[in-house]
């Protein structure tokens, strides 16, 4: 059911007019979200775009405001109860006071919630507000600015990685930059969070004597925002942060265990904590992260329907390799790579021009670094029987990427070695493309889409009819999610 007003939420009233303000009347989206938000459910959101991301994000920043006043006001009216009666049991807290923590990719994201959350809150005092906008707000590059729509939202302002930050609340004040353990609501990268944790079991041993998850014991609401973002930076720095989210303490710090609630000291917080995964689009590890929520409030999944091609007027050529069930998930990158290296790369070999040639490219997208070194070592073994290649990664310098551009670009080197991270941070029109190889399929479609793009704008100044300009996709049954995005969920289905 769709909410009717703030109001049936159990919003409290001194955040509604100040949300009214800034948001304005709930729109269809935020009225479907909030009953399941405001009740505590754990939710993975996976229609998320930069068009819709301001209207989530107002919700659960109010969602989080109401519970940590509403905790807050629980507190208070109890302290008043002992002072009557102090042989009174009442259990309200946790082991550690912050109990929201809010996990986004870059300090833009963090800057965009403060400002909301303070604008919603309206405190009359608000501490380090200057120092927070000097160290997190930051004017989009011109580069930037002349990037598709999505980057621009993505990498526009402060793209800092490594931060985390404190906010405590009290009744007529904001506190930026508290410590955590007298803070209410965290919000932090994964990296700087991570970084916060230490390693317990590591090689470091000053990391390992830094170690403290403790202030992470009594999160009662965690919130993931643009998660394909945070997956594409290190996805084990997040899966760091939950392995010690809602563990025992190994310290007290200051608690007072007479008034700590009986499901922490059972070991039990992580199924009354509440779980919201928000991204673009799903994959598997996004998918394992919230089916491991054990919230007993329940979970709820929005997963799209695609109904729609998107390579409707390229040709492109779906190689499905490992068969339908004869394949496991741990041979499946030989599989690949013999698949490439046995009948892909011959078929380029055979194809290259014998002189330079502009407009005569390949390129061949590989998922990640691993398969991009693998890829590049056999290509530099072989270099004698195949054409000539560049190679562009993530971790490419500015020059080198240039460089083999221009080479490529000019037909002086025949393939060039690409990886979908480099695309996403990087969402170049590579000029020069008559083919593609996606050596697997793209997780955001988006991408899919401008390498098509690429080889139409190459057919056009070459004056070649589509045929000649030919995309091949590597798939296998482990890559349905990537594949339901591009071909639609009905076609993916026939062809997995």
């Amino acid at each position: 059911p769709s909410a009717k007003s703030l109001s049936s939420l159990f919003i409290r009233e001194k955040l509604r007019e100040p949300f009214n303000s800034l948001n304005g009347e709930l729109t269809p989206l935020q009225k479907r979200l909030a009953p399941l938000i405001c009740g505590y459910k754990d939710i993975l959101f996976t229609p998320e775009t930069y068009r819709n991301q301001p209207e989530i994000r107002k919700l659960y920043i109010l969602h989080c405001l109401n519970h940590v006043l509403k905790t807050r006001k629980t507190i208070l009216k109890n302290n008043e109860k002992l002072a009557v009666n102090s042989d009174l049991e009442l259990r309200d807290q946790g082991f550690t006071r912050p109990r929201v923590l809010i996990i986004v990719p870059t300090r833009k994201f963090c800057y965009d919630i403060v400002e909301d959350l303070l604008k919603i809150l309206n405190p009359d005092q608000v501490e380090n507000h200057k120092r927070f906008t000097n160290e997190f707000e930051s004017d989009t590059p011109d580069l930037v600015k002349r990037k598709p729509e999505d980057f621009q939202f993505l990498f526009g302002g402060n793209t800092d990685d490594n931060f985390r930050l404190g906010i405590k609340l009290t009744r007529k004040a904001a506190k930026i930059y508290s410590d955590f353990y007298s803070s209410d609501i965290i919000i932090g990268s994964a990296l700087g969070l991570r970084l916060a944790i230490s390693d317990e079991d590591g090689d470091d041993i000053a990391a390992r004597k830094r170690h403290d998850h403790d202030f992470l014991s009594s999160i009662e609401v965690c919130i993931v925002d643009y998660t394909d973002a945070i997956a594409e930076q290190n996805w084990s720095h997040l899966m760091h942060v939950f392995k010690y989210m809602n563990k025992m303490p190994e310290k007290p710090h200051g608690c007072d265990f007479s008034r700590v609630r009986t499901f922490y000291l059972d070991e039990k917080a992580d199924e009354m904590r509440q779980t919201i995964v928000l991204s673009e689009y799903i994959t598997p590890e996004i998918n394992a992260l919230h089916n491991r929520g054990k919230n007993v409030s329940g979970k709820q999944k929005f997963k799209p329907v695609f109904d729609k091609n998107i390579a409707e007027t390229t040709k492109v050529q779906y190689e499905r390799i490992g068969g339908r069930t004869g394949m496991s998930i741990v041979d499946e990158p030989d599989v690949r790579f013999k698949h490439f290296t046995s009948v892909i790369m011959p078929s380029i070999a055979r194809t290259a021009p014998i002189r330079e040639q502009p407009g005569s490219g390949v390129v061949v997208v590989v998922p990640d670094y691993i398969d991009f070194v693998r890829l590049r070592n056999y290509m530099k073994k072989n270099s004698v029987g195949l054409p000539s290649f560049e190679s562009v990664s993530e971790y490419s310098s500015g020059a080198d990427i240039a460089r083999a551009r221009t080479l490529f670009a000019d037909g002086r080197k025949h393939v060039l070695l690409y990886t979908w991270r480099a695309h996403h941070y990087r969402r170049y029109m590579l000029k020069g493309v008559r083919k593609v190889v996606m050596y697997s399929l793209p997780s955001n479609p988006l991408y899919f889409r401008e390498f098509l793009s690429m080889v139409e704008q190459n057919n056009r100044l070459q004056g070649v009819d589509g045929e000649s300009g030919q995309v091949r996709a590597i798939f296998s049954r482990y890559d349905s999610l990537k594949l339901e995005r591009i071909v639609g969920s009905d076609a993916a289905k026939r062809m997995v």
